[in-house]
């Protein structure tokens, strides 16, 4: 089976390729607003590269949040298209268990993660992930909090790594010896495509007609631009 990864939660347009017995293999930018205009070709641009055609998709997973609310539209969108073109099943990624998953092929020496992503107005995204039999596995639902009560959590209970694109606000209060790391790094449509296609496997698909993106905070807009 062959899986077509989307990532475009962030600032990271990311797709990527998974097939059964073979290396993953990714191609990237990383650009503010152009997932709608970058993301197809970059599909069209790995098919040729790993010699697949569309046809030869067995599903299309995708990356669903939390982050930007405008980039996580258009990779759904995009892959609720090309699964309805091809007859393909979706498979849905919740962004921070590819996150931690991308970080524990760089990090293999940590045994706990944490993920946060700026939400905007005082905000964050977060989730922890501890380490069980090499895999990484999420300790509890992926959350919205306050900055005051995240800064607050990682001084009680630093994470021997923190992923996150607000490094400037946050790597000050970790403990001695952990590290922060840019969370860029780790948006990678190849590990979605990976992931899902151990889930497509498992036949663990999901609605497309009724998959919606994991917001975690209301879309708020303001005069012609949108909250993101």
């Amino acid at each position: 089976m062959v899986v077509l990864g989307i990532e475009s939660s962030t600032n990271v347009c990311s797709v990527g390729l998974a097939q059964s017995g073979k290396p993953l293999i990714e191609e990237r930018m990383t650009e503010e607003r152009v997932h709608s205009e970058k993301l197809l070709s970059h599909v069209e641009a790995l098919l040729s590269r790993g010699g697949i055609t569309p046809g030869q998709l067995g599903a299309i997973a995708v990356s669903i949040g939390p982050g930007s609310f405008t980039g996580l539209r258009i990779g759904l969108s995009t892959a609720k298209g090309l699964c309805f073109a091809l007859d393909a099943p979706l498979v849905a990624i919740p962004t921070f268990d590819a996150i931690a998953h991308a970080a524990a092929d760089v990090r293999p020496d940590v045994s706990n993660i944490l993920v946060a992503l700026d939400a905007k107005k005082g905000d964050f995204y977060s989730g922890r992930y501890e380490k069980h039999a090499g895999f990484f596995e999420a300790t509890a639902r992926t959350k919205l909090s306050t900055e005051a009560d995240l800064r607050k959590e990682i001084l009680e209970s630093s994470p021997q790594l923190l992923v996150t694109d607000r490094a400037d606000l946050l790597q000050g209060l970790l403990h001695a010896g952990a590290t922060a790391a840019d969370v860029h790094d780790f948006c990678r449509g190849d590990i979605v495509a990976g992931i899902g296609l151990s889930r497509a496997l498992a036949k663990q698909y999901t609605d497309a007609e009724s998959c919606e993106p994991m917001y975690l905070k209301d879309f708020v807009v303001i005069g012609k631009t949108s909250a993101v």
